[in-house]
């Protein structure tokens, strides 16, 4: 959680700081970054084998993504990368609201992330195969 919510935030500094496109627009980045449990990999029957992802973390982090264009946000994260994340680095949250889905029967804290501030004692990244985070651009 810690690594996807630093390139987020990483991502979103280097594209806004990038100034305007060719249209003469300023460019903007919208990230969501979601955890949760989730089975992923090539999944199939003998004769068609795909790629897929069965426990909605890429819908909440699709979600998340929208939810930016809304708010005029960079980076929004649920509370799982939230929790996670301060495990292991100093971070400047935002809480925002509660999210529902309709694929959800709880509702999802919603955080946007301002800044990250690395801890020097704490190099290590909690790893936990369960779980797979998702980034949305």
């Amino acid at each position: 959680a810690t690594l996807a919510s630093t390139a987020a935030l990483s991502m979103a500094e280097v594209i806004s700081g990038i100034g305007v496109n060719y249209d003469g627009e300023l460019k903007a980045v919208h990230v969501g970054v979601a955890c949760r449990p989730t089975l992923a990999g090539n999944m199939g029957c003998e004769t068609k084998v795909g790629f897929c992802e069965l426990g909605g973390v890429s819908e909440l982090a699709q979600a998340l993504c929208g939810l930016n264009r809304k708010l005029g946000t960079a980076v929004l994260a649920c509370d799982g990368v939230q929790r996670e994340v301060a495990h292991s680095v100093t971070a400047q949250w935002v809480e925002l609201m509660e999210l529902s889905l309709a694929t959800r029967p709880t509702l999802v804290d919603v955080y946007e992330l301002k800044s990250i501030i690395r801890n020097q004692e704490s190099s290590q990244t909690s790893q936990n195969e369960e779980w797979m985070y998702a980034i949305a651009a």
